[in-house]
């Protein structure tokens, strides 16, 4: 029976939700309640983002060192960014670094105005430093060759697993689960653990993540109640409740499913909001806080340039 890990994101990916800004307070809770779901991996955060988000990390780090969770931090191929994130989780008992790059024609243009070639040469060398996790940003809008030269470079120094987010939501179920067994057959290792890790904006996240898992991923990355930019993650909540129930006899995972319902109810009383897991079309374009630049590259993270999906917060 193949045992599925679980990597939460809550505190790196749920805070892009709109409204939401964890304190250190807020961040020392929920790293709590997540420990307690005996999750396998924890993502604290984005210690590059601000002084304060790598005091934040740096704090809770400091706070659990005798944890078996893994505690990961998110770092852009950047030497800088990779400093900043190791002296903020080096004090955990078990830290990764997370090294992200853009995979897409779309987000190597606007995300670093680099060519392939260099961002090739600045995964090799941020791989050498932190040679743990890879992301493939934009993954299935990636041309599939460089996408395979793109994790190749990744694996040859140092990685172990490859992340293949659905970054803006576009995929199809059929369509995910064939860029995974692609990239699985590509890898041929069993040595080498894939990770899915889905977004909500056709509504489709957990679909996705189902998909994945079947293809041959061995990893999921989601949210708890699914908050997260846009239309929110993958909810970790509805995964772990499918896999319970329907696929009980092909895969396991160690995670507590008793203690969601005290981890959701935690996560609501922490950003002050009741989430609904229904998804909405809203023709409104002023929810999307458009200006003339952003909407020049809206594509990048918006599949569709007038219609917002997202979760219902009351």
């Amino acid at each position: 029976m193949k045992n599925i890990k679980f990597q939460d994101t809550t505190l790196r990916d749920g805070e892009q939700t709109p409204g939401i800004a964890y304190s250190l307070q807020d961040k020392i809770v929920m790293t709590d309640m997540l420990c307690k779901l005996n999750l396998n991996s924890i993502e604290l955060g984005f210690p590059a983002a601000s002084k304060e988000e790598a005091e934040i990390v740096k704090e809770i780090a400091a706070r659990n060192t005798d944890l078996n969770n893994i505690f990961c931090v998110f770092a852009r191929a950047i030497e800088s960014d990779i400093d900043i994130a190791y002296e903020s989780i080096k004090e955990a008992n078990c830290q990764r670094i997370q090294i992200v790059a853009p995979a897409s024609d779309l987000h190597i243009i606007h995300s670093t105005r680099k060519d392939k070639a260099s961002l090739l040469k600045d995964v090799e060398i941020a791989m050498q430093f932190a040679s743990s996790k890879f992301t493939a940003q934009d993954a299935p809008r990636a041309d599939i060759n460089f996408l395979k030269e793109l994790i190749g470079v990744a694996i040859k120094n140092g990685a172990k697993t490859i992340c293949l987010p659905d970054t803006a939501g576009f995929c199809f179920p059929q369509e995910y689960g064939e860029l995974i067994k692609k990239i699985k057959e590509y890898i041929a290792s069993d040595k080498i653990l894939l990770s899915a890790h889905c977004h909500n904006d056709l509504g489709l996240a957990v679909a996705n993540t189902i998909s994945a898992i079947e293809a041959g991923v061995g990893q999921v990355e989601c949210t708890i109640n699914g908050i997260g930019e846009r239309a929110g993650n993958t909810p970790m909540e509805e995964v772990a409740a499918i896999m319970n129930l329907k696929y009980k006899n092909s895969y396991s995972n160690n995670i507590n499913l008793k203690y969601f319902k005290k981890t959701s109810a935690k996560l609501e009383s922490v950003i002050n909001m009741n989430i609904l897991n229904i998804i909405f079309i809203e023709f409104n374009i002023t929810n999307i806080y458009i200006t003339m630049e952003i909407q020049k590259k809206f594509e990048l993270f918006i599949v569709f340039k007038f219609y917002m999906f997202h979760n219902i917060y009351y």
